[in-house]
């Protein structure tokens, strides 16, 4: 089964930079640090510091397994996967913007593959704040060389902050040379600083005629279900697909060092984004007319 395949794969050799961490429990802390941040960014806090290597690792380590592959139960099971390979060609270009470690990317190159879509000419282009040039690396794109033997034409990595007054000039360079374009969970953390909105109207004003921009993240994160329902009017755009999923999470492989992590942490719903267990997810995907 291919959500089965991918979970035990990225699970395998994640990466952790141990020696930045005293012990288990110092890894335990810095998850559980992580759940706090965005419990309060629910409220309009800020989001969590991943220019810390620690914050990034805790990440990579707790939430990117089950982020992949809640994007790729919603690919196969939402309808939203064939939407997105729909009109793209082999040679296609697509970019992320916030793109972590990368858990929309693999899960949508491995969806790619399983409806036979040749995915090592696709080119990929990911940006974000911080450098997740290594958590990236074995996260997706190792994992996308495990699961499928094969790896995208070319992956370029950008440091960007898309809210720092000369993004604009790093948007209208990147943005139009792109044919699918994802967003996942920027808009929300944008949305926090008052400029969610404003940017992916921005960025659909330089998208290029026909392309497409997938903005997803969990529904209750800053209000998003009901603000998702606002892009179209916003953006100029042609809606062609938009939902509502609750995906059930399992628990990570027994034995995996993410199993040993977050069992010794207490579930508590308050927490927020809480690593494991089922996720609420709302999407928009609209096409530049």
């Amino acid at each position: 089964m291919p959500l089965d395949r991918m979970w035990g794969a990225v699970h395998n050799n994640v990466v952790l930079n141990e020696s930045i961490f005293a012990d288990l429990i110092a890894i335990q802390n810095e998850v559980t640090n992580l759940r706090q941040t965005y419990s309060r960014m629910n409220r309009r806090g800020k989001g969590p510091n991943f220019s810390d290597a620690k914050v990034r690792e805790a990440y990579a380590l707790a939430y990117h397994p089950g982020h992949a592959r809640t994007y790729l139960d919603i690919y196969l099971n939402q309808g939203l996967g064939d939407c997105l390979i729909e009109g793209l060609s082999a040679e296609s270009s697509v970019g992320v913007l916030g793109a972590g470690a990368g858990a929309e990317s693999l899960a949508f190159l491995h969806f790619a593959a399983i409806r036979g879509f040749r995915t090592d000419e696709i080119s990929l282009g990911f940006v974000d704040q911080a450098d997740w040039s290594a958590q990236r690396k074995v996260c997706c794109i190792d994992k996308v060389q495990e699961v499928e033997g094969r790896l995208p034409y070319k992956v370029a990595s950008f440091v960007q902050d898309l809210i720092h007054p000369e993004a604009l000039n790093f948007l209208s360079q990147f943005i139009p040379k792109m044919d699918l374009i994802f967003c996942p969970a920027i808009y929300t953390e944008l949305d926090s600083q008052e400029n969610g909105l404003g940017f992916i109207s921005t960025v659909c004003r330089l998208m290029k005629a026909d392309s497409r921009i997938l903005v997803i993240d969990q529904s209750n994160v800053n209000d998003f279900a009901e603000k998702c329902r606002r892009l179209v009017d916003v953006s100029r755009t042609r809606p062609i697909h938009q939902g509502n999923a609750i995906v059930r999470v399992p628990d990570p492989p027994t034995g995996s060092l993410a199993s040993v992590v977050l069992d010794g942490i207490p579930y508590q719903l308050k927490n927020g984004r809480i690593p494991r267990r089922r996720y609420d997810f709302s999407w928009a995907l609209l096409q530049k007319v």
